[in-house]
């Protein structure tokens, strides 16, 4: 029985002229969230939010972290050592241009219901038909991941040995016909359900916790 359920629709963007996506991944390290994304052409400043509080209609609202410039870099990286106040935390990345026009945005949720025993980031590689996991665990052991899409036409598991720390594997979905995937992770008795678009889009985030 899934006793957690959080789905929010999110607007395409919060910004007027439709920002571009950020290529983005994260992980949790403890109580630490590291963010790793690569820069965009035209943007000279990535600004990191994370969420105060969120409104009776659905909206969010965000506090500043940091400013960080790119300085011509092509990868950049912020971890966010702060207390976290609440199990799911949401954070935006804002890339600006000198003018401080919105050129490109991401928004994403992490989820720390289960961080005494494991973590996990599932992030789609567009250009694939491969999901990729992170997974940070207190312990060895097996974990079943079973991939559904949402009208039951595809059905996939798979056990994967864990060893205590950092994990990382990907998973084949093998010419994969849906954008959206259930994605079910089994670990130590406690499982994890993530909503994946295979799509590059953000719009949509969903996550459930038994």
């Amino acid at each position: 029985m899934r006793s957690l359920l959080i789905l929010f629709i999110l607007p395409l963007s919060l910004f007027a002229g439709n920002p571009s996506s950020i290529n983005l991944s994260y992980s949790i390290q403890g109580e630490d969230i590291i963010m790793t994304w690569t820069s965009q052409i035209g943007v000279e400043a990535y600004e990191i939010y994370t969420a105060t509080s969120i409104n009776e209609n659905g909206s969010i609202n965000y506090r500043l972290l940091q400013t960080i410039p790119t300085d011509g870099s092509f990868q950049l990286q912020y971890t966010d050592r702060n207390k976290k106040q609440s199990l799911l935390s949401y954070y935006k990345i804002v890339g600006v241009d000198y003018n401080h026009k919105v050129l490109s945005e991401s928004i994403f949720t992490a989820n720390f219901i289960n961080k005494d025993i494991y973590t996990v980031n599932i992030m789609p590689n567009f250009f694939s038909d491969l999901l990729e996991f992170e997974m940070n665990t207190k312990m060895e052991g097996e974990a079943e991941i079973t991939v559904e899409d949402i009208i039951n036409n595809f059905k996939k598991t798979e056990t994967i040995q864990l060893a205590s720390g950092y994990n990382t594997f990907a998973i084949n979905l093998d010419a994969h016909e849906s954008e959206r995937y259930v994605v079910k992770i089994n670990f130590a008795n406690k499982s994890i359900y993530r909503l994946v678009e295979m799509e590059n889009k953000t719009e949509r985030i969903l996550t459930s916790d038994e």
